[in-house]
């Protein structure tokens, strides 16, 4: 296979790794995936891999038996966002404890990109005020930074 194919050949293997898994075929999508990675070890390329590990739990984790796979898969396991987005769906998923209205006012002003000396300015509270708050909210919302705040305040309004 020309060199300048690779790339394609490996990415139709990690997605037909992908739609034997969501059918159910493990083994065919651990084939699959092997395949793959005897394409992308000699050159290192994890990233591709890394894409669509979420959608690849059963067959990597397969694949760690094997030990000429096992470490390019820890290593494509460590760049995967896999698990912190599935922390993150089951974080938005949880009902959670009500905010106070307080409380929806700084999240709404994180959202909207301000920073916790902006937003004590505009309430008229101290910056340490907004730090415990902030940490309130995260704690009522299973969450741990501005960044999934935001996140968490696009898909779930407050009235």
């Amino acid at each position: 296979m020309a060199s300048q194919y690779i790339l394609p050949a490996i990415y139709e293997s990690i997605l037909l790794a992908c739609v034997y898994e969501h059918a159910g075929n493990i083994d065919g999508a651990a084939t699959a995936l092997k395949q793959a990675v005897a394409l992308a070890q000699p050159d290192h390329l994890v990233m591709p891999f890394a894409e669509h590990a979420e959608y690849l739990p059963q067959a990597m984790e397969q694949l760690r038996s094997d030990a000429a796979a096992a470490p390019f898969i820890e290593q494509v396991q460590g760049l995967s966002l896999a698990e912190p987005l599935a922390a993150l769906r089951t974080a938005l998923a949880k009902p959670s404890l009500p905010l106070s209205k307080r409380e929806q006012e700084v999240a709404a002003m994180v959202a909207t990109g301000l920073t916790n000396k902006a937003i004590a300015g505009q309430l008229n509270i101290a910056e340490v005020t907004v730090k415990k708050t902030l940490s309130q909210i995260y704690k009522k919302l299973g969450i741990t930074n501005r960044a999934a705040l935001s996140h968490y305040m696009s898909h779930h309004p407050m009235s």
